[in-house]
């Protein structure tokens, strides 16, 4: 979990998604403002 959301602060949005979909973890779009 930790590592999702330091990827998706640092990742595009589109790969953030992707990752969040193979986690089957919920997406949070604003992460990083």
């Amino acid at each position: 979990m930790v590592k999702f959301a330091v990827i998706a602060g640092n990742a595009s949005r589109d790969l953030a998604k992707r990752i969040a979909r193979r986690l089957k973890a919920p997406y949070i779009e604003a992460q990083t403002k």
